[in-house]
């Protein structure tokens, strides 16, 4: 009982919070997407993928500079997960997730980060 009661003070205390069912759907949400993201695809791919996605749980950020960034609902801990996409050159060249304060590493479960090789380059030659 003390459980619930603390998971509806919290509920109350920090509205914008998200509850496990929630993250757990706003990560299927975001797998969803990366799934369907191709290193050097074109941007304009990328961002119809974007739009056209099926989401409830997320949150599309303006990243700037060539960024995409797709966000879960915050989740006290810091555990909730943002994709960034990286397409600095109008291609597609990273895709990675990250946690609200982890910029170094994938969170635990989630997909090994994608780059395009050193060198390689995308688009018409």
């Amino acid at each position: 009982m003390n459980a619930v009661r603390a998971v509806i003070v919290v509920t109350l205390l920090m509205p914008g919070c998200t509850m496990p069912w929630t993250s757990a759907a706003a990560r299927q949400e975001l797998l969803g997407i990366s799934q369907q993201v191709r290193l050097c695809m074109p941007a304009a791919e990328l961002d119809a993928i974007i739009h056209s996605a099926k989401t409830s749980h997320l949150e599309k950020v303006e990243g700037g500079s060539g960024t995409w960034v797709l966000q879960a609902p915050f989740e006290i801990g810091a555990g909730n997960w943002i994709l960034y996409v990286k397409a600095p050159g109008g291609y597609v060249t990273s895709v990675l997730f990250r946690t609200e304060d982890g910029d170094h590493a994938p969170p635990r479960g989630a997909p090994t980060d994608r780059f395009t090789a050193v060198g390689q380059t995308c688009g018409p030659a």
